[in-house]
């Protein structure tokens, strides 16, 4: 993962030289290196952060030695307890780095003029306990996989993480998404019961991410996760790392300040607070959450509609 960032970040770099006019002089290419070099170390330090259950229990000693002492058959909770744990680990992942992002000397707010300061530990304790985000979301998951009808490859362990299934599995949730975002956009009378508390934040914050209704987790959360699950092969490991991925990207993206990945995400077609923010505020537009992609196909990203509102 951290020469996957390292492409990206040396890829952008590369382009933004090339469309410059003319080169800069060796002093503004170093600044640029370095910024360069920091971006990518703290985007890598965090993505991976998020994903350390997994990665360890795959590629190291003691994931093996901890594999060796539980019951690793279809019919046994630990994978259920496993996904669980690693999605709770990444939060607190998210958590921590939120705050170290918001303790710096200057952070970059998203919407700097409509910011409505918070109590952190409160916003914190709403966030991890909202009946319509993660108490919904574990209860669907530990329905779903007690019942034992999950797809037969998401209770196995195989040896490594299927890292093509869960990009794939992250694409189409997000597309199911987007659909079903626009659906409750278009009709009124779905919106209000559905979607609408979770508008009444105009300029969110990172903590806003679950805060809405609990027939707006359903439809535009669950729903995608359950078809996506009937439609792509995954195994144990593949659905951990599906699953911390997603509700990190889900929750960063409400972020009130911008993340140094931002830029180069944003270059790619990831989705980024800016891109979001957007659509609380203006109530249109961007309604896709981990990509852009379906976006710029739908024509309903602001380059595409000729948006011209900004957010400051």
């Amino acid at each position: 993962m951290l020469l996957t960032f390292s492409l990206l970040y040396v890829a952008f770099l590369s382009t933004r030289l090339l469309l410059l006019p003319s080169l800069p002089d060796a002093t503004t290419v170093l600044a640029m290196i370095y910024s360069t070099l920091k971006r990518t170390l703290v985007t890598s330090a965090f993505w991976v952060s998020t994903l350390a259950v997994p990665l360890v229990l795959t590629t190291t000693e003691l994931g093996s030695q901890f594999l060796q002492n539980i019951d690793t058959s279809p019919t046994s909770n630990h994978g259920l307890y496993l996904g669980l744990g690693t999605v709770t680990f990444s939060q607190f992942v998210v958590i921590l780095y939120h705050s170290l992002n918001l303790s710096q000397k200057s952070p970059k707010y998203i919407q700097q003029s409509t910011h409505e300061p918070y109590s952190f530990l409160s916003a914190v304790l709403k966030h991890l306990t909202n009946l319509e985000g993660f108490v919904l979301l574990t209860t669907y998951l530990s329905l779903y996989w007690t019942s034992q009808k999950m797809p037969t490859s998401y209770y196995t362990y195989s040896p490594s993480i299927p890292w093509p299934s869960v990009f794939l599995s992250l694409l189409t949730t997000d597309f199911l998404q987007y659909l079903l975002h626009r659906f409750e956009h278009v009709l009124p009378s779905i919106y209000k019961k559905t979607h609408k508390p979770h508008h009444v934040y105009k300029s969110p914050n990172l903590f806003n991410a679950f805060s809405g209704s609990t027939g707006d987790t359903v439809l535009m959360i669950l729903v995608p996760l359950f078809l996506t699950s009937r439609l792509i092969d995954m195994n144990v490991w593949g659905y951990m790392c599906f699953g911390s991925l997603y509700s990190t990207f889900l929750t960063v993206i409400h972020s009130e300040v911008e993340h140094c990945w931002d830029e180069v995400f944003k270059a790619w077609g990831f989705g980024t607070p800016e891109m979001h923010h957007y659509h609380h505020r203006f109530f249109d537009g961007n309604y896709g959450h981990l990509f852009m992609y379906w976006d710029w196909i739908g024509k309903t990203a602001p380059r595409n509609r000729n948006m011209s509102r900004k957010l400051k």
